[in-house]
């Protein structure tokens, strides 16, 4: 389908900081259903941003700096249009950047932990989601325990 292919074009070589915009032209996924398997190129595009960000970031443990508005943005961007990919592709097993979503959960910015935790609600509906992913969203656990927590108790 030459749209879906323009847009993963678009969304595999545009530079990182026209991906806020890109992410809003989506919001409503004008597209046809299509097969992530599509889509690999801009995945692996993505995951290689959200891996830099925890990295840069130090999302690897609870935060306590601001990420900066520009790599703020560039998460959000990335973890919607992720979402709308789930909501709008088959074969979504494929999907292999949960650890570093899982990680943005300890990110100090209410939105993009908001985003993340969206964004893995989405797998976790699946009924008959396969042995990998279960495991990889197993390990969200303990964080989204922790920010329950601490949103009862008032403390980050």
């Amino acid at each position: 389908v030459p749209a879906v292919a323009a847009a993963i074009e678009h969304l595999r070589s545009c530079p990182e900081h026209e991906l806020p915009l890109a992410a809003t032209r989506l919001a409503d996924w004008p597209l046809p259903k299509s097969d992530f398997f599509h889509w690999i190129p801009v995945l692996d595009r993505f995951d290689s941003i959200l891996e830099a960000a925890v990295a840069v970031a130090g999302l690897a443990a609870p935060q306590t700096a601001d990420v900066g508005p520009e790599l703020r943005d560039r998460l959000l961007a990335v973890l919607r249009i992720s979402k709308l990919l789930f909501e709008n592709c088959t074969n979504r097993n494929l999907y292999g950047s949960f650890e570093h979503v899982i990680n943005l959960l300890h990110c100090s910015d209410p939105d993009v932990v908001l985003a993340a935790l969206q964004f893995l609600f989405r797998p976790s509906q699946r009924i008959s989601r396969p042995k990998s992913t279960k495991l990889s969203l197993e390990a969200a656990e303990s964080r989204i325990l922790a920010l329950a927590s601490a949103t009862k108790t008032g403390s980050p």
